[in-house]
């Protein structure tokens, strides 16, 4: 399992997540992980995350320890 920083300027201003930490077994899996919980992509009235997952900056920071669980590990969000 790695750690990977996610990012993204796609949604941007109050109630968003810039950015986050996810612990994830490779950069595709890790680019689909939402701050947010949600699963849904596409949101034509806006969301707190990226709109799609292309649009997420993937950068591989380290491996977790052993017994590490898929998912979110922290997350920067700015509320409004």
């Amino acid at each position: 399992m790695n750690l990977y920083r996610l990012s993204q300027d796609d949604e941007t201003g109050y109630d968003t997540y810039s950015d986050c930490v996810v612990a994830a077994v490779d950069e595709e899996a890790a680019r689909h992980i939402r701050p947010d919980g949600g699963d849904s992509w596409d949101s034509m009235f806006g969301t707190s995350w990226a709109r799609y997952p292309n649009l997420v900056k993937v950068e591989l920071i380290g491996t977790a320890v052993e017994g590490t669980k898929s998912g979110v590990i922290c997350a920067s969000f700015h509320a409004g």
